[in-house]
């Protein structure tokens, strides 16, 4: 397939062996027609001098459409190169490619594309590949968190070598073909970091070795540290993930100075590699509550969250973890249910292993949810005011008119877990009140 500028070049192509064709009011606006035709076809498009400009937003549209190819003619080169060859040229020659339209220089003088009723919506037949089965695909954004020593990086790294080695299965979940993987480390140092990913390697019944993904580890770095919140390094981890599918960042705190807005800096990151279709996995710390650290602005991002717990106080000796989903956009079912997993340790191997109960597991509620429960068990079934609540529970007054009402927006596990807390001390009131012989 030849993209050409106008159709009377479409029409004056003499390649019998190619199909030529154009899109309507020039390839700059490639991005907002139906590519679907061009999947999986080698495709070269010739630019002009008005739509050199253009060719990286022309590229990453291509891209998007799984074409099996994209090649560049223009005045510089005769013959079809890449975009990367391309853009290298154009650098010598002080021309910018643009990747994305900018306010001011949008295709038809305009930075907003709509789509009208009964139009295709741009992107809308995007078939996004499924990475990890069914909870990490294409350009998602997913929070990992839960308190130290919980396993994160332990399920990172497996997680990482699932989705590198392909057709695996880790927990309840399933890998694709082999992708290629990223993971950029804040904390291990590089020789308990390689030790570790042997160990799961070994889990996984595969002969420890290298590592199947590529690694930014911060203390192989000259000064010992990575913060991907500074541009400099934002620069270096989007070149490392060109092609890559999945980037992992382990671990937001050590990645950053996690400052309360640290998230505002890291969202452009985030943003351009998810346009560039590839999955975001960002390990990172709960709060005090037990919570996501910063979570409200986190998850509204988010398009996963899975938590980790230990469902009791025996959990931490045997090894035993709670996985949840606070936040499961596109979770259904028995996807969308709370598991449980043991994590096992040998000398030399790691391994994951869900325990198979009759029925799944209760949520757990975090210290948040549990104070919640709380303040409205005391308010609408023991008729508490917020000043009785603070003799009795030690919370504010303020603080249990806030809790009482994040009660009503409580959803998933969290909401499941507050319901669970709130029979557990209703039962346990009812059983104070049963006369005894």
């Amino acid at each position: 397939m030849v993209l050409v500028e106008t159709e009377a070049q479409a029409w004056a192509g003499t390649d019998r062996e190619r199909i030529y064709s154009t899109v309507p009011d020039g390839l700059a606006n490639l991005a907002l027609a139906d590519l679907a035709a061009l999947r999986d076809r080698n495709v070269v498009v010739v630019l002009g001098v008005e739509t050199l400009p253009w060719s990286g937003r022309i590229h990453h549209a291509l891209l998007n459409a799984r074409v099996a190819t994209a090649s560049f003619i223009s005045d510089y080169n005769d013959t079809p190169v890449s975009f990367e060859t391309l853009e290298k040229t154009a650098a010598e020659l002080g021309i910018d490619l643009l990747l994305t339209p900018t306010n001011d220089t949008a295709v038809g003088g305009s930075s907003v594309v709509v789509a009208s009723a009964g139009q295709a919506l741009l992107g809308g037949n995007d078939l996004r590949r499924m990475l990890l089965d069914p909870i990490i695909r294409e350009g998602y954004l997913i929070w990992l968190y839960g308190e130290p020593k919980s396993g994160k990086s332990w399920m990172a790294w497996s997680i990482a070598d699932a989705v590198a080695t392909g057709n695996s299965t880790l927990a309840r979940w399933k890998s694709s073909e082999p992708c290629d993987v990223l993971l950029v480390d804040g904390e291990n140092l590089p020789d308990e970091l390689a030790q570790s990913i042997r160990m799961v390697m070994a889990g996984a019944g595969r002969a420890p070795g290298h590592a199947p993904f590529d690694i930014i580890c911060a203390r192989s770095q000259p000064e010992g540290v990575i913060d991907i919140a500074e541009p400099i390094w934002q620069d270096h981890i989007k070149k490392a993930a060109k092609g890559k599918k999945l980037v992992i960042f382990d671990n937001i705190q050590s990645l950053t100075d996690n400052r309360v807005n640290v998230i505002t800096s890291l969202r452009p990151l985030f943003m351009d590699l998810m346009n560039d279709r590839i999955a975001v996995l960002a390990i990172d710390h709960t709060n005090r509550d037990g919570d996501l650290q910063g979570s409200i602005t986190k998850e509204r991002l988010a398009n996963l969250s899975i938590a980790i717990r230990y469902p009791d106080d025996e959990a931490k000796e045997d090894g035993r973890i709670q996985v949840e989903f606070p936040v499961a956009r596109r979770l259904y079912g028995d996807d969308a249910k709370p598991f449980q997993l043991k994590k096992t340790f040998t000398k030399d191997s790691f391994v994951l292993r869900v325990l198979d109960d009759q029925a799944p597991p209760p949520p757990v509620a975090s210290e948040r949810v549990r104070r919640i429960a709380q303040v409205v068990f005391a308010r609408n079934h023991a008729g508490l005011t917020f000043e009785e609540i603070k003799d009795n529970y030690s919370i504010s007054p303020s603080t249990a008119h806030d809790y009482h009402k994040a009660a009503e927006k409580l959803i998933g596990t969290e909401k499941a877990a507050f319901e669970a807390e709130l029979e557990r001390l209703i039962a346990h009131r009812k059983a104070e009140e049963i006369p005894t012989a």
